[in-house]
C-alpha cells in the first residue's frame, strides 16, 4: 500500500519539509534588504552561498546532521539552504523546481525597487501593507536563530518528537518569516517569505511523498493533484437553534479539519493544506502512478475523523483533481465541490478529475424505539419524548457553558449584549473567492504597466524593427511583398495594450523563421536578464506555457502573462491567509472599540431551602442552569440569573 511507504518514509519526508521551509531563511536577514534596494550595498554576504556567515556555527552544524534519504540520493537540510539555486542531484534538483514554481525570481518582470529604508510588504490587493525595520528584522533574525538552536538540539538529542520539533519550528518560522520578503522589488512584494517557504515546501513535501512511493520525478515537467475533503459546513452549522450550538458546531468543524491536518501533514505526509473553509480542506497531493489508489486510502482514513468528530452527523466527499503544473486548478475543486454539495446525504465517494470513482459506508444510524422521537437540532439521533434534544446535542451546548465558565470576561449571554429594547442583530461577512482563487481577478493587477514596458525598451525595438526592415529589404522578391511586410512589422510605438499586442504580432512572425530576433523580441518584456537568446527561446516558451496551463500559448495569453501578476501557489496562499486575517481584526475591532465598555454584573445568593420550600412540587433547582427571576419593586421586574452552584 502507498500509505505504508509513506508511513515507513516519514521522518526523511519531514525532514525535507523542514529543510524546505527553511531554505531561504538568508533572506529573512536585514542584508537580503539592503543588497536589493535601490542603493544597491555591496559586500554583504549573499543569503543562501554565504549561509555560514549569517548563521550561528553551531546551529549550522545542526542542519549538516539532519539528512534527506530518499529516491538513492542524499541531503542535509544544509545542502537545501546553500545549493538550491546550483542544485546538483535529484533532491535539490526537486527542491529548486518547487522553489522556481513559485517565486517570480525566473519570471524576471519585477520593475521597481525599493529604497532600503522604505521597503513595503504589500497585501496581495495591491496596497501598502507593513513597512520594514531593519533592526526590528535584525531582532526577529536573532530570536529565531536562538529558538531554532534549542528545537534542533532537543531533537537531534530525542528529547523531542518529530511531531513537536514540526509544529514549533513552523510556528517560529511563520512569526519571523511573515514580516520578511521572499522578494523585495515591486509588484513581487505582496508575497512574504513565510508565504513562499510554506508553499514551496508543500510543493516539495507532495514531491517527496512520491519518491517514497517509488515514483521518479521528471525534474523538467513536475505535476501536482490536490485533495479535496469536503462537507455541507454551513448546513451543519445553521442546525443550530441558540448561539451555543452554532458555536458548538463551528468548534466541531475547527477540531476536524486540525485532526485532518494532523494525519494528512504529519502522521502520513501526503502534503501540506494550502486552503480551507467551512465547506472543507484541500491539501497538495504526490502525483505518480497510484495516485488514485492512495487518494482512496487518505479518504477512507479522513471519513473515519469526520464521523468521530461529528459523532456520524456530518456527510463528507472527497475530490482528487487532475494533474496539473500549477495550484489554480484549486478553484475548479472548489466550484466542483459547491454543486455536489447541494446534494443531500449524499453517500460518500471520491470524485477523480469529476467522476465518481470510489464509494464509502454511510454512517450508521439509531433508529427511534418506544418513547423516542427524532432531535430536532441535528435530525438524525433519537431523543426521549420529553427532552428538548438529544444526548449529543445537549452536551455541545453544555460543552459551551462550561468554556464560559472558565473565561468569563468575555459573554455568552445574549441580554449582556443587546440594546435598551433587548434586540440584537446578526451581521455576516463573507468573501467570494473563487474568482481570486482561478486566477481570474489576479490576472487585473498589473506586474508591469505599458510604460514601463516601453520607457525602458523603446530604443532596443526600434533596432529591432530596423533589423527586420533591412532584412525584408534582403529577402523580398517584390515591391508590393516588401511594403506589404514592412507596413505589417514597422509601426509606431505607444504605451498602451494595441502596442504590445502589435509588438508579439511581430514575434509570431518571425519565431520560427529567425528565433535570435524573438528572443530579443521577447526579452524586452523582462527587467531581469534571464539567458534569452536562440538556443533557449523554445525552453522558455515552454516554461510560459506550463504556468499558463491553457492548453497552448496565444497572443492574448501570453501578453496577460507578461503583463499581469500570476497566480503564483504562494499568492493564492496569501490570498486566503489575508482573507482570514481580516475576520481576526474585525472581530478584535468590534470587541475592543464597540463593547470596550465591559458589562457589568450583579452577584449575589439566596437561601436555597427557602427558595424549594416555594418552588412547586416536582420542581429542582439545577447548578450551571439560567433562570428566569422576577423580583418585586424592580424595574424590570424579571431578570436572567445564572444560578452557578448551590452551596
Amino acid at each position: 500500500m502507498s500509505i505504508d511507504m509513506i508511513i515507513n518514509k516519514r521522518e526523511f519526508i519531514l525532514i525535507g519539509e523542514i529543510g524546505a521551509l527553511l531554505h531561504d531563511i538568508g533572506k529573512c536577514h536585514p542584508n537580503f534588504i539592503k543588497t536589493q534596494s535601490k542603493e544597491n550595498i555591496r559586500g554583504l554576504p549573499h543569503h543562501a552561498r554565504k549561509i555560514d556567515e549569517l548563521i550561528a556555527p553551531e546551529l549550522i552544524e545542526c542542519f549538516k546532521q539532519l539528512k534527506v534519504k530518499l529516491g538513492g540520493d542524499e541531503k542535509s537540510i544544509y545542502d537545501f539552504i546553500k545549493q538550491h539555486h546550483n542544485a546538483s542531484g535529484m533532491l535539490l534538483g526537486c527542491l529548486e523546481k518547487c522553489d522556481k514554481k513559485d517565486s517570480a525570481d525566473d519570471k524576471g518582470i519585477v520593475r521597481q525597487k525599493q529604497h532600503v529604508n522604505d521597503t513595503w510588504i504589500s497585501s496581495p490587493f495591491g496596497y501598502p501593507k507593513e513597512k520594514i525595520d531593519l533592526d526590528c528584522l535584525q531582532k526577529r533574525f536573532d530570536d529565531l536563530q536562538d529558538n531554532l538552536k534549542g528545537l534542533f538540539a532537543n531533537y537531534i538529542s530525542g528529547t523531542m518528537s518529530l511531531t513537536c520539533f514540526r509544529e514549533s519550528l513552523m510556528n517560529n518560522l511563520k512569526t519571523a518569516f511573515s514580516h520578511a520578503l521572499g522578494e523585495t522589488r515591486i509588484p513581487s512584494n505582496d508575497v512574504t517569505l513565510w508565504d513562499h517557504s510554506y508553499s514551496t515546501a508543500s510543493l516539495f513535501k507532495s514531491v517527496l511523498a512520491a519518491i517514497a512511493c517509488k515514483a521518479v520525478p521528471g525534474l523538467q515537467d513536475l505535476k501536482w493533484r490536490i485533495l479535496g475533503i469536503c462537507w455541507d459546513g454551513l448546513g451543519f452549522i445553521n442546525k443550530g437553534r441558540k448561539i451555543a450550538e452554532t458555536k458548538a458546531r463551528e468548534e466541531i468543524i475547527r477540531n476536524i479539519k486540525k485532526e485532518l491536518k494532523k494525519k494528512l501533514e504529519d502522521e502520513i505526509p501526503i502534503g501540506n493544506a494550502i486552503y480551507e473553509n467551512i465547506n472543507g480542506i484541500y491539501f497538495t497531493f504526490p502525483e505518480f502512478n497510484d495516485s488514485k489508489e492512495l487518494a482512496k486510502e487518505c479518504a477512507e482514513i479522513a471519513l473515519k475523523v469526520v464521523y468521530e468528530k461529528s459523532s456520524d452527523e456530518l456527510w463528507s466527499f472527497f475530490t482528487l483533481s487532475k494533474t496539473s503544473g500549477t495550484l489554480t486548478i484549486i478553484a475548479d475543486e472548489l466550484k466542483f465541490a459547491s454543486e455536489k454539495r447541494k446534494i443531500p446525504k449524499m453517500t460518500p465517494a471520491l470524485f477523480v478529475e469529476g467522476k465518481r470513482e470510489y464509494f464509502f459506508e454511510n454512517p450508521k444510524i439509531t433508529i427511534p424505539v418506544k418513547g423516542q422521537d427524532i432531535c430536532p437540532i441535528c435530525r438524525i439521533r433519537p431523543k426521549g419524548e420529553k427532552k428538548e434534544r438529544c444526548y449529543v446535542c445537549e452536551e455541545r451546548r453544555r460543552g459551551r457553558l462550561l468554556q464560559w465558565l472558565s473565561n468569563m470576561e468575555d459573554t455568552i449571554w445574549v441580554d449582556e449584549v443587546a440594546d435598551k429594547n433587548n434586540r440584537i442583530a446578526l451581521i455576516s461577512l463573507n468573501f467570494y473567492l473563487d474568482k481570486w482563487l482561478d486566477g481570474t481577478m489576479i490576472e487585473t493587477i498589473y506586474s508591469q504597466s505599458f510604460e514601463d514596458w516601453l520607457d525602458k525598451e523603446k530604443e532596443n525595438l526600434y533596432k529591432i524593427q530596423d533589423e527586420l526592415k533591412n532584412k525584408i529589404n534582403e529577402k523580398a522578391k517584390e515591391k508590393k511583398e516588401l511594403e506589404q511586410k514592412i507596413k505589417q512589422l514597422i509601426f509606431t510605438l505607444r504605451p498602451d495594450k494595441e502596442t504590445a499586442y502589435k509588438v508579439l504580432d511581430v514575434f509570431w512572425e518571425v519565431k520560427d523563421k529567425n528565433k535570435a530576433t524573438a528572443a530579443k523580441i521577447l526579452d524586452t518584456f523582462f527587467e531581469e536578464i534571464i539567458g534569452l537568446n536562440e538556443n533557449t527561446l523554445e525552453k522558455h516558451l515552454s516554461n510560459i506555457e506550463e504556468r499558463i496551463d491553457a492548453g497552448g500559448l496565444t497572443k492574448e495569453n501570453l501578453a496577460t502573462y507578461l503583463f499581469t501578476q500570476n497566480p503564483s501557489p504562494a499568492r493564492l496562499y496569501r490570498i486566503w491567509r489575508e482573507t482570514e486575517e481580516f475576520f481576526d481584526l474585525v472581530v478584535r475591532k468590534i470587541k475592543n472599540e464597540i463593547y470596550n465598555n465591559k458589562w457589568r454584573r450583579i452577584k449575589f445568593s439566596v437561601d436555597l431551602n427557602d427558595l424549594k420550600s416555594k418552588l412547586k412540587q416536582g420542581m429542582g433547582i439545577e447548578e450551571k442552569t439560567p433562570y428566569m427571576v422576577q423580583i418585586d419593586n424592580l424595574e424590570p421586574q424579571k431578570l436572567l440569573v445564572f444560578h452557578n452552584r448551590s452551596e
